[in-house]
């Protein structure tokens, strides 16, 4: 339970943390009235990113402009894939360091890294799955089922 907690903390602190300060928070919820609330702030923000968005409003660019900004940012993908893909070649190094010279070592990493660029989107391999069921399914040759197939009552 103790560990549940823990990573649930790490969680909080590391991901969800970063969605309620600015910019994202604008993003969370009504973006439209998010927009509004930060054109009648009084107050400069200390977020730069954030402070642009006001300097937008206050040159008169259309909040709309702003809110379809920030509903793209809505669509940012917002984890740490990429990070642990990093980490993954990281750790094949630690791995291997003692088995490699160092420049084969360099050539497994970028390697290792560069995979990541060439292998299937998750559609791919998905598609590619039931590709394979399919393939499965075709042998069994279900349309030659024979009367020592059937079951007897």
């Amino acid at each position: 339970m103790q560990a549940a907690l823990t990573s649930q903390g790490y969680v909080n602190k590391e991901v969800f943390s970063y969605v309620q300060q600015h910019p994202f928070s604008l993003a969370v919820g009504d973006v439209a009235a998010n927009v509004q609330q930060l054109a009648e702030q009084a107050e400069a923000t200390s977020d730069p990113t954030t402070q642009q968005l006001r300097n937008l409003l206050d040159l008169g660019v259309p909040s709309e402009k702003i809110v379809a900004a920030l509903e793209l940012l809505r669509e940012a993908p917002f984890s740490i894939g990429i990070v642990e893909e990093a980490h993954a070649s990281g750790a094949v190094l630690m791995r291997d360091h003692r088995q490699y010279s160092d420049k084969s070592l360099l050539h497994r990493i970028m390697v290792h890294q560069a995979g990541y660029l060439v292998s299937p989107s998750k559609e791919e391999a998905q598609e590619e799955k039931l590709r394979q069921k399919l393939v499965r399914l075709d042998r069994c040759q279900p349309n030659r089922v024979q009367g020592r197939h059937r079951p007897l009552r």
